[in-house]
């Protein structure tokens, strides 16, 4: 990548004479001796900079939209809330430009609380990259609480509180964003919630590792409850939902939730409940999906993968892969329902000691198209993939089974259809990238092809589900090592997302990425060519958007060709002047798109780019 020139000097500069004055920074304790004198002496747009050290106290924001930030990050700066309290405050009506940035928040009643006044104003937050841990409280939310709140709750470290519910994170009728967080280690000692408990509310829970948290009820990593207030329930979308236990139900995830809900893109792993639903649980009177998700490796007395019961669910493009049931249904177990069914491998499941190794249905009904149930066990034999009871209906069409007929157990034989497409094959599967269960097929390489390769009910192009960002189809998704898209008729079972892009993968980062004016900053741009299959021709630009307001097209640009799998970087020294008008947050914005010439970005090889930001807070001007 060779950069075509453009002067940073020289926009700053012109920044310069456009802007009007700035913000203030007030220093603590330079300036001010405490970080609650500092935020009394702020106004709208100011920035409250605090040094490294120890501070015993605790904070209110009084309304203001400010920003409190540590000089640099929570392992130097702590506030301690001296046990008892709550350590810091949002309760007068604030926004989301009110931002928390950078500490250590600890020993409190209480970590954080944004607390609104119900029916009459929200308040709300930015809680960005902390370490909130070790707080106690003797009422719900031990990290943070909100109430009646808007909140950014992003890029923090949540771990070791204890509450009745939510230890981690206690929201109720909130709108938030709960992003790239590490939620971990935090028990709820009442009830529900060790990770999150998140109660009629709306927005989106993103991209968090949960893992390791605690509840003696419900929910050990996230409690999900949505039946009073009438919200559009949170989406819940790529998290790694791992190592949660729950004495009694939901290890990783208890839904009692509103009306289309979707759990999507998730790992949820490792999780267990004494009772039921090691992975996911679902005890609502209203219809919700769980799509896309990979549920490995959890237990519980019943449903080991997923217990759901009462509200209806769709099941579509999911992995379930040994999990283990001590009695019934190893992967799934289904109560009172409906269940729709697609596009679902359920390999290596176990019922230890009763029945059904794939799934357990009791007074429920299932639909399944596309799907593999294979290598499932179970005490009894006779069924090792499939045990309906009670009145449970079924119809199975387009799916490879294990044993065919033999191995489903039906109590009433008129109660249920055998379709068309099922067949009796080993799927034939196999490990691709991140360990993805793939099948085997001679185009991408293996010695021969599967029997569920283009054997579904359907093309591809019109096989699929809806998402927040609307419907996806299975031809968008692959089954292969090589992760070529499916096309044709669709292929039985899970299909993958492969990459994070699927022909390239962009990282971008500056160091230091904050400080005083002037200093030198260092940028590396990182390129990987993630198509397996050939060289791509790579063009790259970097925009900025920098604190004066100026946006910058093609800071930065230029073109690389790269060999398959291969990875180019760039670094290169910027240097920042001591102007005015740089002080706030530059942002830089890395984009890589794939401009390989025709034929080869016409079907199968898409074209497709890959995103990355970096960040350079600027703090100051050195006197």
């Amino acid at each position: 990548m060779k950069p075509v020139a453009r002067s940073l000097v020289l926009v700053a500069l012109f920044c310069l004479l456009c802007l009007p004055a700035q913000a203030a920074v007030i220093h603590v304790p330079a300036g001010q001796p405490t970080i609650q004198d500092g935020i009394d002496a702020a106004v709208a747009g100011d920035t409250v900079l605090v040094a490294d050290g120890t501070y015993f106290e605790q904070i209110d924001f009084l309304g203001k939209a400010i920003t409190v930030a540590s000089a640099n990050g929570p392992a130097s700066c702590i506030i301690d809330g001296g046990g008892s309290g709550t350590v810091v405050t949002f309760q007068s009506f604030e926004g989301t430009d009110s931002v928390l940035e950078g500490f250590t928040i600890t020993n409190g009643e209480l970590g954080v609380s944004i607390l609104g006044e119900y029916d009459v104003q929200t308040s709300g937050a930015t809680v960005r990259d902390n370490v909130i841990t070790a707080n106690t409280s003797a009422s719900n939310g031990g990290g943070i609480y909100g109430y009646w709140s808007v909140a950014v709750i992003e890029g923090n470290v949540i771990s070791g509180n204890t509450a009745l519910r939510g230890a981690g994170i206690y929201a109720q009728v909130s709108d938030l964003v709960i992003e790239q967080n590490e939620v971990t280690g935090n028990t709820a000692t009442n009830n529900s919630g060790g990770g999150l408990s998140i109660r009629d509310c709306t927005g989106e829970i993103r991209g968090n590792t949960i893992s390791g948290n605690s509840a003696p009820i419900r929910g050990g990593g996230l409690y999900m409850d949505g039946r009073l207030i009438p919200l559009p329930p949170p989406l819940v979308v790529g998290n790694v939902i791992s190592g949660n236990e729950s004495q009694y139900h939901g290890g990783g995830c208890y839904l009692t939730t509103a009306e289309g809900t979707q759990i999507r893109d998730n790992i949820i792993t490792g999780n267990t409940a004494v009772e039921s639903g090691g992975g996911v649980y679902g005890n609502s009177t209203v219809s919700w999906s769980l799509v896309g998700n990979r549920i490995t490796g959890n237990s519980a007395n019943e449903g080991g993968g997923l217990f759901n019961e009462e509200g209806d669910v769709e099941v579509s493009n999911n992995l379930f892969a040994d999990n283990t049931a001590e009695l019934r249904g190893g992967a799934i177990k289904l109560a009172g329902m409906v269940c729709t069914m697609q596009n679902t491998t359920i390999v290596n499941n176990q019922a230890n000691d009763a029945h059904g190794g794939a799934i357990h249905a009791f007074n429920a009904s299932l639909v399944g198209t596309n799907n593999i149930l294979y290598f499932n066990s179970a005490r009894f034999n006779v069924s090792k993939e499939i045990y309906f009871a009670g009145g449970a209906l079924f119809d199975l069409s387009y799916g490879d089974l294990e044993g065919g007929e033999s191995t489903v157990y039906v109590e009433n034989p008129g109660l249920y259809t055998w379709g068309p497409g099922m067949i009796d094959a080993d799927p034939l599967l196999l490990d691709g990238p991140n360990g993805m269960a793939c099948l085997s097929q001679t185009a991408a390489g293996q010695a021969a092809d599967s029997p569920c390769l283009d054997a579904g009910s359907a093309l591809a192009t019109l096989t699929g589900y809806d998402t927040d960002l609307g419907e996806v189809t299975m031809d968008q998704m692959s089954t292969r090592t090589d992760q070529l898209h499916d096309s044709g008729t669709v292929d039985m079972g899970w299909h993958n997302k492969g990459w994070p892009s699927s022909t390239l993968s962009a990282s971008f980062s500056v160091n230091p990425p904050s400080g005083s004016l002037p200093f030198s900053a260092q940028f590396t741009a990182g390129l990987t060519n993630r198509y397996l299959a050939q060289t791509r021709r790579v063009a790259v630009r970097i925009n900025a958007d920098l604190a004066g307001g100026l946006h910058f097209t093609n800071w930065r640009a230029g073109w690389t060709n790269l060999e398959r799998g291969a990875s180019f970087s760039k670094n290169w020294s910027q240097y920042f002047p001591a102007l005015g008008s740089l002080v706030g947050d530059n942002e830089f914005t890395l984009t890589a798109a794939d401009v390989t010439p025709a034929p080869y970005n016409q079907p199968p090889y898409p074209p497709s780019g890959d995103t990355d930001e970096a960040g350079c807070t600027v703090t100051g001007v050195a006197p």
